[in-house]
């Protein structure tokens, strides 16, 4: 976790290619899908070197492989990097997106689905055996073919990574309070107003003509400028202040434009 949040996560910024928390979860459940099929090379290799007679001492039930289970970090690895993408992505998710007095109930009930998905696994398991006869999953793995039932998974995961797909594109994320009016918002801090002050008559001594007011963003909050459509000033003979009444005075140094 702390290597996507110090190292991934702001590289991805970077290259401007930022990953939102619905590309969490869809790379979470693409590389998920990837640990499946890569359990599924192990298991390959790993009876394909039973079979020809490179065994190890030991074993239950059956001649045990010579392969190093250090093999099996990889798709360990890859289902590690999957959960911090997908699960930390999903309760993320659950959070930002769900109203203020339902958070604790979406929190409840991604942690529901996560348990139910564990008790799916299982009758996948039984529907494995169901549907190939009991060939897949034996108790002596060098007779069985294992790696069926991992390329199910994967199958299974592609086809939810396609569903997925078609309804992240078309969500759109809740506003946050930085996208919206600073009376909409939950106003937990002082707002930041910045009129911006013109102080073209001092500049030049005559009047300004055609003074516009307009609303413009400023990270979370809206404020208003007050800016000159006068034709007859130059830009660098102007002064502008930015100021903020909550805080009672100027928030920066005047400043020539």
């Amino acid at each position: 976790l702390p290597l996507f949040d110090q190292l991934i996560y702001p590289l991805a910024a970077r290259c401007n290619m930022p990953l939102t928390l619905l590309k969490r979860m869809g790379w979470g459940n693409i590389i998920a899908m990837l640990s499946m099929v890569a359990a599924g090379v192990l298991e390959i290799y790993r009876r394909e070197r039973v079979l020809a007679g490179h065994t190890a001492p030991g074993g239950h039930g059956g001649a045990a492989s010579d392969v190093s289970i250090m093999w099996q970090c990889i798709p360990l690895l890859l289902i590690g990097a999957s959960e911090v993408l997908g699960s930390v992505g999903q309760m993320e998710f659950f959070y930002s997106e769900s109203p203020a007095s339902m958070r604790s109930c979406s929190m409840a009930l991604q942690l529901v689905a996560t348990a139910l998905g564990s008790y799916a696994a299982s009758l996948l398991l039984v529907a494995a055996k169901l549907v190939s006869g009991g060939t897949w999953v034996t108790p002596n793995l060098n007779k069985g073919n294992a790696e069926y039932y991992f390329f199910s998974l994967a199958g299974l995961m592609a086809l939810n990574q396609l569903i997925f797909t078609v309804l992240a594109w078309r969500f759109d994320y809740t506003p946050s309070p930085e996208t919206v009016d600073v009376m909409e918002a939950d106003v937990t801090q002082p707002s930041i107003t910045t009129p911006l002050l013109v102080d073209a008559e001092a500049a030049t001594g005559e009047e300004v003509p055609h003074a516009a007011a307009m609303n413009i963003p400023t990270r979370g909050h809206f404020g208003a400028a007050a800016l000159s459509a006068s034709p007859q000033l130059p830009p660098e003979s102007l002064t502008v202040q930015l100021y903020s009444p909550a805080f009672g005075g100027h928030l920066l140094p005047a400043e020539k434009r």
